[in-house]
This record gives C-alpha cells, sequence and structure tokens, in this order.
C-alpha cells in the first residue's frame, strides 16, 4: 500500500521503537496486525518480535524448516501450518478477545481457536524485520503494522484492510514508519 514498505534484506535490517505500555498486553484483549512479503521462503523470517527472555518474548516468525508460522506470547509458542510463495503480499493478524486467541492469514482464521489467559508483556523494544534474541531476520518487506492494546479487531474471518491505514485510523495506535510517524 501507498508509497513505501520497510524492506529486510535476511541481514540486521530491521527497525526498533520502545516497547513498555503499548504492548504490554498483560491478560487482556489485542490485535496484531501487518502486511508481509516474503522475498525467500527457504530463510527464517522473523517478522515482529520483543524480548527480555524466554518467558517474555513475544513475536511472530516465519519458521521455514518446520512448515509453520508461529505466534510467541508469554512463554506459550502456537504453531500454524503454512506455505508463503515467495513475492506474495499476505496480511496476518493475531487477535486474543478475552481468553480466546486467533491467528489469521488473509482473513481468514488459520487453526483452532486457542484458550490463552497468560500475560502477554513485552518490557523491551520491539524489532519489526526480525526476531529477538535470536536474530532470524526478515529476507522481505513489511509494511501497516499495527499494534492495539484493549480491542480484539477480528473475532470472526474478513476482508483484511485494502488501503494503507492513517494516522487517524484508530487501528493504527503503535507503529512506526519514516514519512509519518504513527503507520507503517
Amino acid at each position: 500500500f501507498g508509497l513505501s514498505s520497510l524492506l529486510c534484506q535476511g541481514s540486521s535490517d530491521y527497525v526498533t521503537f520502545p516497547g513498555g505500555d503499548p504492548v504490554n498486553f498483560g491478560s487482556g484483549d489485542f490485535t496484531v496486525d501487518f502486511r508481509v512479503r516474503l522475498a525467500n521462503t527457504t530463510h527464517f523470517a522473523g517478522m515482529i518480535s520483543s524480548s527480555a527472555g524466554i518467558t517474555t518474548w513475544v513475536g511472530i516468525f516465519y519458521h521455514y524448516l518446520d512448515g509453520n508460522v508461529e505466534w510467541n506470547g508469554g512463554g506459550t509458542t502456537y504453531k500454524i501450518p503454512w506455505s508463503p510463495v515467495a513475492n506474495t503480499d499476505y496480511h496476518f493478524a493475531v487477535t486474543r478477545s478475552g481468553t480466546r486467541l486467533r491467528f489469521f492469514i488473509d482473513g481468514v482464521q488459520q487453526g483452532a481457536t486457542q484458550t490463552n489467559s497468560l500475560s502477554v508483556v513485552s518490557p523491551t523494544a520491539i524489532r519489526i524485520g526480525t526476531t529477538s534474541p535470536s536474530g532470524q531476520d526478515l529476507n522481505g518487506w513489511i509494511d501497516e503494522v499495527s499494534i492495539q492494546k484493549g480491542k480484539a479487531q477480528w473475532i470472526t474471518n474478513f476482508v483484511p484492510p485494502t488501503s494503507e491505514y492513517s494516522a487517524t485510523d484508530l487501528r493504527a495506535i503503535t507503529a512506526i514508519t519514516q514519512a509519518s510517524p504513527g503507520v507503517v
């Protein structure tokens, strides 16, 4: 969407911004969503992460050896089978409403709804384009990153956004861009 996205070339190309309260979801509702395009599907691809240790690791990454995309929050990992096609855009969303955790790709829920009431806390910096601390860097593009605390934007299948988020869009509560702070 728009005129730009974050290009990560698989080797220490990522963006960092402060963690803390915006991503300290606790046991409450949240949404993390973004668009990603992998340049290479035979490479680990860290998309979003933050860590102060294994029990506080929060992130989404593609594990090409297992053929899974994984969400980790509060020391619990959920693995969703995924066979991406290189140079294809995908919309990802992870939402929690009450104790129901859902993972969506292109607006379609992947796997069963998980029961999760663990406290998800991210006291360290958020990294877009890598996993933290293992450094499994994205080789591709990421765009329209949105992190919402206190709201599960989607709880059923949906049509993914068809235009870029604006600085006034309530879904774009926490994000980054070179041109306009507030949106990627």
